[in-house]
């Protein structure tokens, strides 16, 4: 997609959080109300993020939201440990309620991030308070433009 397309939709993104608004949709809805992707886009968005861990040298956290018949994730986490890494691989469903995202894995698991106003998400907890300690937050992917 191309860096201004994508611009664009980040700042409708920001704007809607920041107008607390859902795009109308309701809290249960089973298609999110997110704004629109531009065309070739896949009806695709990414985000990634390295965030602290306290038992690795970090966790390369990179989610993917399909708006589908039924919207879907993968989330992949890579826990960096001395001599390599440990991959995670998580799949599962979607919902938006109000700035808040919930994950629901295939096997159960449940995750939530927060929309923030420049478009990053921050983890939280099931209750959609911050976890203790540093803010852990995905910044937006923007994909390269074609060389």
């Amino acid at each position: 997609m191309p860096i201004r397309s994508r611009l664009a939709w980040l700042l409708c993104l920001s704007l809607a959080v920041a107008a607390g608004c859902d795009g109308g949709a309701p809290a249960s809805s089973p298609h999110p109300s997110l704004p629109p992707l531009a065309e070739g886009a896949n009806g695709e968005l990414r985000w990634r993020g390295l965030l602290a861990c306290a038992d690795c040298d970090g966790i390369d956290m990179q989610l993917r939201l399909v708006r589908d018949d039924a919207p879907q994730y993968e989330l992949v986490e890579l826990f960096l440990v001395r001599g390599g890494e440990e991959r995670f691989h998580e799949r599962g469903l979607w919902t938006r309620e109000g700035r808040f995202l919930r994950l629901q894995a295939d096997d159960g698991a449940e995750r939530v991030f927060a929309i923030e106003a420049d478009g990053r998400l921050s983890v939280r907890d099931p209750d959609g308070a911050v976890p203790d300690g540093a803010p852990r937050l995905l910044e937006p992917v923007t994909p390269h433009p074609p060389q």
